[in-house]
């Protein structure tokens, strides 16, 4: 998240506008899960007010409301569940499904980058999508199951993200698997913003501090 809002951060200084900037990702990313939320809804069929009654729930009912203050991996990981899950729906067993299968396993390999138990929670997403392009037939009482190649095809991209992802962190810390790095720069340092970041940083402590 923190990258993530360095782009809006720089952009909103120029106005004197650094930390609304910044929050502004988490905004940008709220309206975007709601919409997935609406969209789900939609494809099952729900009415409009079971849709307008879900965003609410979201948006108000949950932890995003107290996130939105913040720079919070929790707004990010919802959007991907939310993006997973209508990427599930709109997986059918009667087409390729080479798109679909395509960006639930990039939806799901970018978790790693926001965060590690996400992994688990779009676990049950990827092997219902999985499951849902087998192709099962019975006949005078033997069963067959056809597995679709796409699915390995689609794989080694989750697996390359997840390359991506060990490069990175050996590169900046020196380590395939980092638990935590909250103050850890270098990443800045090599993008050419360690300043930015380092204002950035500094701003959030003393909002912290006065509001307390």
């Amino acid at each position: 998240m923190a990258l993530l809002s360095a782009p809006g951060y720089i952009v909103g200084s120029y106005f004197h506008l650094g930390q609304i900037g910044a929050y502004m990702t988490t905004v940008i990313i709220t309206l975007l899960t709601a919409y997935f939320i609406i969209k789900i809804t939609e494809k099952m069929n729900l009415s409009k007010r079971a849709g307008f009654l879900a965003v609410l729930i979201f948006t108000l009912g949950s932890c995003v409301w107290a996130y939105t203050v913040s720079l919070s991996a929790h707004t990010l990981s919802a959007l991907l569940v939310a993006a997973g899950f209508l990427t599930y729906l709109n997986i059918k067993n009667t087409k390729n499904n080479y798109k679909e299968l395509l960006l639930l396993w990039v939806l799901y390999a970018v978790n790693i980058f926001v965060d590690y138990p996400n992994l688990v929670i779009m676990f049950p997403i990827i092997i219902a999508g999985l499951l849902k392009t087998f192709h099962w037939k019975i006949s005078e009482n033997k069963y067959s199951l056809k597995v679709p190649l796409v699915i390995l095809y689609t794989m080694i991209t989750a697996l390359l993200i997840g390359g991506v992802f060990v490069s990175y962190n050996l590169y900046n810390y020196h380590k395939p698997i980092v638990f935590t790095n909250m103050y850890n720069l270098s990443p800045l340092k090599t993008l050419g913003i360690y300043q930015e970041g380092m204002k950035l940083s500094n701003d959030l402590f003393e909002t912290k501090n006065y509001a307390k």
